[in-house]
């Protein structure tokens, strides 16, 4: 076995676990020095000490020498807190990559479309001090450009999927990292956009809606911005992401039918109402309430204070009523490859991802047990239009 390639494949996998060498070393009782030549291929390492590691990982041994994925992406959008580590960041961007080895095997069995984004450049506007009327106007036009109207987006996830941007709500807790977002221009000449959202248990509907509209933000306004400088200047990101909020607030309650809600009132009782028609948190609406200049501060401080006491920062009414959105696309294509047309084993899906069927499923956001036993729906053959003669027609 190559061990610059085992190294790469286990560092890759215990940032998939969160895990890192010193719990590796300290679970498995051996030494620092140990684990650190293995993940730094320094030197022949015996098959066993391999092999307790793999396990720990939960990595298939048939699985040692398979695809390590090595995807180049870029304009990574992701929100962080003080609390996020670097095991969060490592831990999503290893699902980042197997994401994108499931992709490229899909994409090398049918045409992925582009995107159907427009590229905005905020410069002028940030100069100009009219960030937010550009935003609004970015947000109505796109609006306007996917058909939607002013009304209320019944399903943003399909919504995204319809306009060519790949969606995948993977399993595992992202913690501190919400959701991402990026391109990739590693499956042939056009670019591909993903948002990656959480779909722990853990999340709201109502959450999940304002996270993929905020990285839809972040697909449109900031292709153009400097990366480097959003992961290490704490002032520029803030900015940053106050202009996806910006543009997910837009997007989500246009201001033209949104204002009649807030007209009648702005108290829990009625942004509860509000919540149930628009499918947003009882939060976001005191904050686009205060946008549109329906409350001062001081009564979205009022309102915030409420919301502690009734116990909803954390958890709202109609939270547990209403079910997050799934995306469809690549649940759909797999069926079509593995099952409906047989174009690849699940032996080789396997293999080629580099991960077990189980973390496939996990990563890929997909039903338990999905790759194993498939739910197949019937297919019903049209009746002849033109009825025999003397057929009743009741």
């Amino acid at each position: 076995m190559d061990k610059h390639h085992i190294a790469k494949k286990i560092k890759q996998f215990a940032q998939l676990r969160r895990l890192s060498q010193k719990e590796i070393a300290n679970t498995l009782e051996m030494s620092p020095q140990l684990v650190n030549s293995v993940f730094n291929a320094r030197k022949e390492t015996s098959s066993k000490t391999i092999v307790a590691i793999a396990e720990l990982l939960k990595l298939p041994l048939h699985l040692l020498e398979a695809n390590v994925p090595n995807f180049d992406v870029k304009n990574r959008a992701f929100r962080r807190s003080a609390s996020t580590t670097q095991a969060d960041r490592l831990y999503v961007e290893s699902i980042e990559q197997y994401v994108l080895q499931l992709v490229s095997v899909l994409e090398s069995f049918f045409e992925f479309p582009s995107p159907n984004l427009p590229n905005v450049n905020l410069d002028l506007a940030r100069k100009n001090n009219s960030v937010e009327e550009t935003i609004a106007t970015v947000a109505n036009d796109l609006r306007h450009h996917w058909g939607l109207g002013d009304g209320v987006i019944n399903n943003l996830t399909l919504l995204l999927e319809n306009n060519g941007i790949i969606c995948i709500s993977p399993d595992g807790d992202f913690k501190q990292i919400e959701a991402l977002s990026f391109y990739t221009n590693d499956f042939g000449a056009k670019q591909t956009a993903f948002i990656l959202c959480s779909g722990s248990a853990s999340k709201t509907a109502a959450r999940q809606r304002f996270d993929l509209a905020h990285e839809l933000g972040h697909l449109i306004l900031h292709q153009d911005i400097d990366w480097h400088k959003y992961h290490i200047d704490k002032q520029f990101y803030q900015t940053i992401e106050k202009e996806a909020n910006l543009f997910a607030s837009n997007f989500l309650m246009p201001q033209t039918s949104i204002r009649g809600s807030f007209q009648q009132g702005v108290d829990l009782s009625r942004l509860l109402a509000i919540k149930k028609q628009w499918g947003v948190s009882i939060q976001t609406l005191i904050i686009r309430s205060e946008q549109l200049g329906f409350i001062d501060a001081n009564r979205k401080t009022s309102l915030f204070i409420q919301l502690s006491q009734h116990g909803w920062r954390k958890s709202e009414p109609l939270d547990n009523l209403v079910p997050l959105e799934k995306p469809a696309i690549i649940k759909e294509l797999l069926q079509s490859i593995l099952f409906d047309n047989k174009l690849i084993t699940l032996e080789s899906l396997e293999k080629t991802c580099g991960c077990s069927l189980e973390d496939l499923e996990a990563i890929a956001g997909l039903p338990s047990n999905f790759l194993k036993y498939p739910v197949f729906t019937p297919v019903f053959k049209l009746k002849d239009p033109l009825l025999e003669e003397g057929e009743s027609l009741h």
